[in-house]
């Protein structure tokens, strides 16, 4: 599945993989809109699983349901959040993904940085390079 991931991404599309003990994050950012003002983020998010464990129904639930303010981009000290976040319901077991469009001003800002705040994981923020 991963490779299908991979694939699925055409040319002008920049890719970029975080690996810690606690998440698999695989991301790839495009600009989405004629104009080029928008830009738009795929993110796909694996918890590391010990052999048998599965994802607490409630941590599902919070990863479906309240990622709205886990993705952002700064501008000096201020967060900068995107327009949408839509959860992609994709088949693959242990696995969030999701599609992030920030438009005008905030995709204008570090085009090839998008920051991921683990809440509901392991309370640890993360800074996507893309290059």
């Amino acid at each position: 599945m991963i490779v299908i991931f991979f694939i699925s991404c055409s040319k002008g599309i920049s890719i970029t993989e975080i690996k810690d003990k606690d998440l698999l994050i695989q991301a790839s950012c495009k600009e989405s809109s004629s104009d080029g003002h928008d830009q738009e983020y795929k993110v796909r998010i694996f918890p590391e699983l010990k052999s048998g464990e599965t994802i607490d129904r409630k941590i599902t639930e919070q990863m479906s349901y309240n990622m709205d303010s886990c993705f952002y981009k700064m501008k000096g000290k201020e967060k900068q959040f995107p327009e949408t976040v839509i959860p992609i319901a994709n088949g693959i077991k242990n696995c969030f993904e999701y599609l992030i469009v920030f438009s005008d001003d905030a995709a204008a800002q570090e085009t090839n940085k998008l920051q991921y705040e683990s809440k509901y994981i392991n309370n640890t923020t993360y800074q996507l390079i893309f290059k």
